[in-house]
C-alpha cells in the first residue's frame, strides 16, 4: 500500500478506533504520520481536518465558549471544508455540540469573533498579522499550515519536517494564553511548543 493510500484511509482508521477512548485520537494520529514517510510538502486535507476536530479534545476554552454550537472558521480552502463537512455530519464536539462551519472572507475578518477554531489555508497565510489582530483576545484558536508562522501569530501551525518529511505541530503557548486557551499536556508533550 503505497503512502498516498495510507493517508486516505487515516480518517476511516481514526474513527474505527473511537471506541477505544483511554487512547487519545490525537496520540494516535501523531504516532501514525511519524512512522509513515509523508511524500508531499502539502498536507492532506482529511489530515488537516482530523487535526481541527482533535484539537476541540486537547485545547480547553474558556466557560463562555463552551455552549451552544462549535464554530470552525475556513478562510479560503474548499477542500478542508469539503472533509469538514463530511466530519461534522458524523461526529459532535463533546459529543453533544454540533460542528458549524463558516467560510470567512479575508477582506470580512470581523466575522472571526464568532469562531471557536478558525483555520486559515496557505493562501491567506500574507494576511495573518492582519487575521491575528481581528482575533484579538478572543477564545480563537488560530490554526495555519507552514512551519514558524506560531511565531507570526497562529496559535498552532501544522506542517512537514523538510529533514524527517514527518508531520509536526507548531504551538506558541504565548497566542494560546492571549486567546485564554489552554492545551494538554498531551498536546505539548507532542508540540513543537514556542
Amino acid at each position: 500500500m503505497t503512502i498516498k493510500n495510507e493517508i486516505q484511509q487515516l480518517p476511516d482508521f481514526l474513527f474505527a478506533m473511537k471506541k477505544y477512548s483511554f487512547i487519545p485520537l490525537t496520540v494516535l494520529v501523531f504516532l501514525y504520520l511519524n512512522t509513515s514517510s509523508v511524500s508531499a510538502q502539502e498536507i492532506n486535507p482529511k489530515i488537516t481536518s482530523i487535526f481541527l476536530y482533535n484539537f476541540t479534545k486537547y485545547i480547553k476554552w474558556p466557560a463562555t465558549a463552551e455552549t451552544g454550537d462549535f464554530v470552525i472558521g475556513i478562510m479560503d480552502d474548499s477542500l478542508v471544508e469539503t472533509e469538514l463537512q463530511r466530519m461534522a455530519a458524523r461526529v459532535k464536539v463533546g459529543g453533544t455540540r454540533n460542528i458549524v462551519l463558516r467560510k470567512i472572507a479575508a477582506k470580512d475578518v470581523s466575522a472571526v469573533q464568532g469562531c471557536h477554531i478558525l483555520y486559515v489555508s496557505r493562501t491567506e497565510i500574507k494576511s495573518l498579522k492582519h487575521i491575528s489582530a481581528a482575533v484579538g483576545t478572543a477564545p480563537v484558536l488560530l490554526v495555519t499550515e507552514g512551519m514558524g508562522l506560531a511565531n507570526k501569530g497562529s496559535a498552532i501551525s501544522l506542517y512537514i519536517d523538510e529533514e524527517s518529511d514527518k508531520m509536526k505541530v507548531e504551538l506558541s503557548k504565548k497566542a494560546l494564553e492571549k486567546s485564554q486557551l489552554r492545551a494538554s499536556s498531551d498536546l505539548l508533550a507532542l508540540a513543537v511548543v514556542l
